[in-house]
């Protein structure tokens, strides 16, 4: 495509935003792409995607295509089931209803990520709700001439949605996230020509406590040559530089000690005779292609025998001004009910990301600990 032409594709699909500034936009946005996901051919002034993005765009499509057949399955069973509560007859409709509701529930993500646009760029963010979802399906209902029947489509459809919106199985949540996300970025498009800067203002306060599962990483990050990006590393320095706040509590920084140590054992044991998982440090550190005899070495970057918490604790805070800030009190404060959800969570959490063995040892150890500090009207939610 010509430059005149991609020009010509954006401004067609944010017709609010002035044509210049437009240009403007989509002219950065071509330089920071090109050698990375585009060829340009300066003498044309032509732009191609790179071979490996069309395969990446590909692979993608067709990921798509096979979680909106997923979508649509789940949303027919959806359909049928609270139709059978309801007591509707549905079964020759069905085939019909369904891209009806994927119209309805477009139309919602849509207005929602207006709203959510509109309400950031004039800087009154609210709570957003469903409420519209019922005004809109009887405007629906009532153009599609479905009179006679609109009362029991409109509770069926609204039932449904709400149902989907909340309670639907993790295919359908990531699906609709997925849509959720491109609707409010074209609305913060249509709303603003630089969304950058707008999120970053919508961003640049607030506290952020850090998992062990990003402090790894960056420490990780390390071993990369200076040509190489460091994403994670950039993303806590643009973070902290937009003015938030970065902490650990002190169950994520025990179990950081811990990973080191761990990271020790292994490379002690030898590959043969240990058994599970090999520790993301050391994994991360034998991968650069360095000599595991120098390991110890390199982890003295991050922590000495004698204070190794308190080693680790300075590190993060003077490379990445992350500091160590416990969540108790504000733990302490929350109802039982959202303690106890928390908890749910972090069990199931667990029992999808860790190798059965370790994911035992640790859900009992939270447990036991948690369960204690209840009985003293203490929660102990460190290393969420």
């Amino acid at each position: 495509m010509t430059r005149a032409q991609v020009w010509d594709g954006v401004a067609a699909m944010i017709l609010r935003q002035p044509r210049p500034i437009v240009d403007q936009q989509v002219d950065s946005a071509l330089a920071r792409m090109t050698k990375k996901t585009v060829r340009h051919w300066q003498k044309e002034d032509e732009f191609c995607l790179t071979f490996e993005e069309q395969q990446r765009l590909i692979f993608r499509l067709a990921e798509i295509e096979v979680a909106d057949e997923m979508f649509n399955a789940e949303l027919r069973q959806a359909l049928s089931e609270q139709a059978a509560q309801m007591e509707i007859q549905i079964t020759d409709s069905l085939a019909l209803l369904v891209p009806r509701v994927r119209i309805v529930i477009d139309h919602f993500l849509l207005t929602r990520g207006e709203a959510f646009a509109q309400a950031v760029v004039a800087g009154n963010v609210r709570r957003l709700d469903l409420s519209d979802i019922r005004d809109h399906l009887v405007s629906e209902v009532a153009a599609n001439g479905d009179a006679g029947a609109g009362a029991k489509i409109v509770d069926l459809i609204s039932n449904t949605i709400e149902w989907l919106l909340n309670s639907g199985k993790e295919a359908t949540q990531t699906y609709l996230r997925r849509f959720s996300d491109s609707y409010t970025l074209f609305a913060f498009l249509r709303e603003t020509p630089d969304v950058q800067v707008t999120v970053a203002k919508m961003f640049s306060h607030g506290d952020v406590w850090l998992d062990t599962s990003l402090v790894l990483p960056i420490m990780a990050e390390t071993l990369l040559d200076d040509n190489e990006e460091r994403r994670f590393t950039n993303l806590l320095r643009a973070a902290s530089d937009a003015g938030i706040e970065l902490h650990i509590t002190p169950g994520v920084l025990e179990e950081v000690e811990r990973h080191l140590n761990l990271c020790i054992t292994c490379l002690n044991t030898g590959a043969g005779a240990w058994h599970g998982r090999v520790p993301f440090l050391l994994s991360a550190y034998a991968a650069s292609g360095r000599a595991l005899g120098h390991f110890r070495s390199w982890l003295e970057n991050f922590a000495g025998e004698a204070r190794p918490k308190d080693d680790i604790a300075d590190y993060l805070r003077e490379e990445f001004r992350l500091t160590v800030k416990s969540l108790e009190e504000d733990m302490n404060r929350a109802n039982m009910a959202f303690r106890s959800a928390v908890q749910e969570v972090w069990h199931a959490a667990h029992e999808r990301r860790r190798r059965p063995d370790f994911s035992e040892i640790v859900t009992v150890r939270f447990s036991v600990e948690s369960e204690g500090r209840k009985r003293k009207g203490v929660s102990r939610f460190q290393g969420l």
